[in-house]
């Protein structure tokens, strides 16, 4: 890429320009995503592991490409993410906003824009506590009704004439369950020990 060859003989700065003038006609905005790009890959790497991607890529598609850079796989942390939000809503907003250490009391607002920004973080986070809460509902409500619906099932069958056609609906119903169990152990990274509990 020009851009990379120019910035790795010039420097950044004089490098990015001398390759601008190659590309007259590109916008702004997508050159300034090139020269990121650029940034981002030429960027520390630090020791992580290729092969981590490498199953989930699949077959034909690269485990890596140049423009994206290696993140370790590991599971999200929901809740320490949140909480690592607030702490920075809550951080901003003390600074824009700050406690009188005399009276214990806050007195005037020192930047109105930052706390204008901390209480938008303060509900973005919110919002997104409601969302995460109202799914996880609405996954309970879910799983209560196909349990109910499982137990009727189990009980017309118990008492069905053809005791062939139950058995048979009876495993296809619990491959169908073991499927989804092995899908939600897989999405939210349990283990076999937190599942028995």
């Amino acid at each position: 890429m020009a851009i990379r060859e120019h910035v790795a003989r010039l420097g950044t700065v004089d490098g990015q320009r001398a390759a601008r003038k190659l590309f007259p006609d590109v916008a702004k905005p997508t050159w300034d995503g090139w020269c990121r790009l650029v940034r981002l890959d030429a960027g520390p790497r630090g020791d992580l592991a290729e092969t981590a991607f490498a199953s989930a890529a699949g077959a034909g598609i690269p485990a890596h490409t140049p423009s994206i850079p290696l993140v370790a796989m590991r599971s999200f942390g929901f809740d320490q993410r949140i909480a690592m939000m607030d702490a920075g809503a809550a951080a901003l907003f003390d600074a824009a906003w700050p406690v009188d250490p005399a009276t214990g009391r806050r007195s005037r607002v020192k930047n109105p824009m930052l706390l204008k920004y901390a209480m938008a973080a303060m509900a973005s986070t919110s919002a997104v506590v409601v969302r995460y809460e109202e799914a996880a509902w609405n996954t309970e409500r879910v799983r209560d009704q196909y349990q109910e619906i499982g137990r009727v099932l189990g009980d017309v069958l118990a008492e069905a004439e053809d005791k062939e056609l139950a058995g048979r609906l009876i495993a296809k119903l619990r491959e169908a369950d073991e499927r989804f169990r092995n899908r939600e152990r897989y999405m939210f990274n349990r283990t076999e020990t937190e599942d028995a509990n």
